[in-house]
């Protein structure tokens, strides 16, 4: 018989915990290269740091360069705190049973 829960479970040994760690350690690698002082959100990151970490910005210009990579890594890019925050909990709420 099928059961579904509406609660969401977590394991360190799954796809969403390795998700959430890369997303984490993405945000913080962003943060510690460039915030944006003069913005009013928490923990902003500028757009030039965007770019340069992986951001899919003008893609076909890049990808020309043979910049593939960036097709992967801007998945894991986010703009400020509550992007990161929102990110992480859809994941988790969405990705916790595979």
């Amino acid at each position: 018989m099928l059961t579904f829960s509406l609660c969401p479970t977590f394991t360190f040994c799954s796809l969403t915990f390795l998700i959430v760690v890369a997303d984490i350690a993405m945000f913080i690698y962003e943060a510690s290269v460039g915030l944006d002082s003069a913005s009013s959100n928490l923990l902003q990151i500028t757009g030039a740091t965007l770019v340069n970490t992986g951001g899919n910005y003008q893609a076909y210009e890049l990808i020309h360069k043979e910049q593939f990579y960036r097709f992967l890594s801007a998945i894991f890019l986010h703009v400020h705190f509550m992007h990161i925050f929102g990110n992480v909990i859809t994941t988790f709420m969405f990705l916790s049973r595979v």
